[in-house]
């Protein structure tokens, strides 16, 4: 499973979190992503499980659904490595997030 972290998570998370999440990439690895809505469809299209604070996303999820599945972070001002510690903690509740297809299960995810 593979992350696609939005622009207002530090860029230098790619690396901490290959190991755990290889293929990670931060919205501007990618070319022409501009706006939400371009993160959104790339994200989807690509196999990406979407890494952000953004509500914006929650909305899209809510009128799009899966894919993609997005990972809403409510921390109040973490720290990089605070962000890093979470998502490799919780690596296998994600990755059974993002794994379940069956209809109706929720596109959208909190982590704290």
């Amino acid at each position: 499973m593979k992350l696609l972290l939005d622009e207002n998570i530090s860029y230098r998370l790619v690396r901490v979190l290959d190991a755990a999440f290889p293929g990670t990439k931060h919205v501007t690895d990618v070319s022409g992503l501009k706006g939400d809505k371009a993160i959104w469809l790339h994200a989807g299209s690509h196999g990406y499980v979407l890494v952000t604070f953004d509500t914006d996303f929650v909305q899209f999820a809510a009128l799009y659904g899966a894919p993609p599945k997005v990972l809403l972070l409510t921390l109040k001002n973490p720290r990089h490595a605070v962000i890093a510690a979470l998502l490799v903690m919780k690596q296998a509740h994600i990755q059974r997030f993002a794994d379940d297809a069956e209809e109706g299960s929720p596109a959208v995810m909190e982590l704290a």
